[in-house]
């Protein structure tokens, strides 16, 4: 196995210390002679691992001041299962979630949700509404249907938090593929009071997961702030309409 550089070990630990909330956004890191000594590394050595950081927009450097966790975009992949907390998490911000609804629904009354699910018409659908902050900043809001053949429950507690990590330890479901719509659309009045915006346009964002065995138990509509999310593609499972 290759040895790995000892400025990529830094950039590493300095990422993983941000991701678990130890410097947050605009928070200042030590200075790279502390880094030097704390790491047994030459000042060089720790330059080139803020600089790579720096073009990774996780820091930013005040001339006299100072380097600092850096606030920027949100960036999820497609053909990803990363949830939304670990997205935050890894830009050094704190998830939040408050419930707005949670209900049961009538497969033959949503006929294209219970499609998407292929649930039994004598099952029932599990919903629920979320309004989802990064450093207590509303940033989306999310609607979840839930195939109750595949997750019987969810406990309302567990909505918040996040729910990917409730369902690998309470169902062992670790999400293995997920199918992508996207689409540009202006808030909604409901949607603009929520997200505190007025004229800021969301990025809608829907897709189907499945669980390790290609059963479909999840289809979500999140209403991404645009200047808040950057998208990227992995894969060819995409519809952009």
């Amino acid at each position: 196995m290759a040895k790995i550089a000892r400025y990529q070990q830094i950039i590493n630990d300095l990422a993983h210390q941000i991701a678990i909330g130890k410097y947050r956004v605009n928070d200042k890191l030590p200075t790279e002679a502390q880094l030097a000594l704390d790491y047994c590394v030459s000042r060089m050595t720790v330059n080139k691992a803020l600089s790579q950081m720096e073009n990774k927009d996780l820091i930013y450097k005040v001339q006299g001041s100072g380097t600092f966790v850096k606030e920027s975009t949100i960036h999820k992949q497609f053909g990803s299962s990363v949830s939304f907390s670990s997205d935050v998490n890894l830009k050094g911000e704190k998830p939040g979630s408050l419930l707005l609804q949670y209900r049961l629904l009538d497969p033959q009354s949503f006929p294209a949700i219970a499609s998407k699910l292929c649930i039994p018409m004598d099952n029932e659908i599990i919903y629920f509404e979320r309004l989802r902050t990064a450093d207590d900043t509303r940033v989306a809001i999310s609607h979840t249907y839930i195939a109750t053949n595949v997750v019987p429950s969810v406990a309302l507690d567990e909505l918040n938090r996040s729910f990917y990590a409730f369902l690998e330890k309470k169902y062992d479901i670790k999400p293995q593929c997920t199918n992508y719509e996207v689409a540009a659309t202006i808030p909604t009045k409901e949607q603009a009071k929520l997200l505190e915006i007025s004229n800021e346009a969301l990025l809608k964002v829907s897709h189907t997961s499945f669980t390790q065995n290609e059963v479909p138990f999840e289809y979500n509509e999140t209403y991404y702030l645009g200047s808040k999310f950057t998208y990227t593609t992995k894969n060819d499972c995409i519809k952009l309409r």
